[in-house]
């Protein structure tokens, strides 16, 4: 089976570059970041991207200037808001696509860029403790392998001084309800649904995946971890989980 998520990603006819790109602008930041994110979740309304925007703060505990690693950033919604708000310094913007990194570049300020591969990877020019916190939101599902998902868990927690989070990781244990939420959402018989999503699969997770890396030596005594469900407002939120690492020494 192949795992085509990438060369979609990466397409200019894409919808999350195509829709992003002509936005009208407002001098509002809420509204600009909003109008982004609904590209991306067009069932979103502005409440609930007001309650996801709170759960992550609540997690996060932004402090003005301070530093954000956004891994799969997308359009740069999130990104974009929160360095408005929080007047952030220093940030990260790690994206496989490169017409959206070229369209975060528009709008994003005291960012570094930097395209990933998911075939292999190469990130060792970033610093130990380079930011303060990381953010990875709906994002490993599409990982092509569960190696190379530890390999971005060990740079996370690399790279990251204070806190990560990792928002909407699909449950491995969830994983025959959410395909049939998905397919009946699109009005698929299981065979139309297999055909359209052969080559794009979506990678599920235990728990036990992420507390296995966590509970090895050189990270148990370092980091502490949650988990957690996610927002009510988020979609598909029976479907997934939250992962929450936090350094000791904060």
């Amino acid at each position: 089976m192949k795992n085509n998520w990438d060369k979609l990603f990466g397409k200019k006819d894409f919808s999350y570059y195509s829709k992003s790109y002509n936005l009208k602008k407002y001098d509002n930041n809420f509204l600009n970041s909003f109008n982004q994110a609904k590209v991306i979740y067009p069932e979103l309304n502005k409440q609930k991207f007001r309650e996801i925007l709170k759960f992550i703060e609540k997690i996060i505990k932004f402090k003005k200037k301070s530093s954000l690693l956004d891994f799969g950033s997308g359009n740069g919604c999130f990104l974009n808001f929160f360095i408005k708000k929080f007047a952030l310094k220093n940030n990260i913007s790690l994206e496989v696509s490169k017409n959206l990194i070229d369209l975060q570049k528009r709008e994003l300020k005291f960012t570094k860029f930097i395209k990933t591969n998911s075939k292999e990877f190469k990130i060792d020019k970033i610093k130990d403790f380079k930011v303060n916190a990381s953010i990875c939101l709906s994002c490993f599902q599409y990982f092509k392998s569960y190696k190379y998902a530890r390999k971005v868990m060990e740079f996370l927690l690399r790279v990251s001084k204070n806190v990560i989070l990792i928002y909407d990781i699909k449950d491995f244990n969830k994983k025959k309800h959410y395909r049939d939420s998905v397919r009946l959402r699109q009005n698929l018989t299981k065979s139309e649904f297999f055909k359209k999503y052969k080559n794009f699969p979506l990678r599920y997770y235990r728990r036990s995946f992420f507390s296995n890396i966590l509970s090895k030596n050189k990270h148990k005594t370092t980091f502490k971890y949650y988990f957690l469900k996610l927002p009510n407002s988020a979609t598909d939120n029976k479907y997934g989980y939250c992962l929450i690492i936090l350094r000791k020494n904060i």
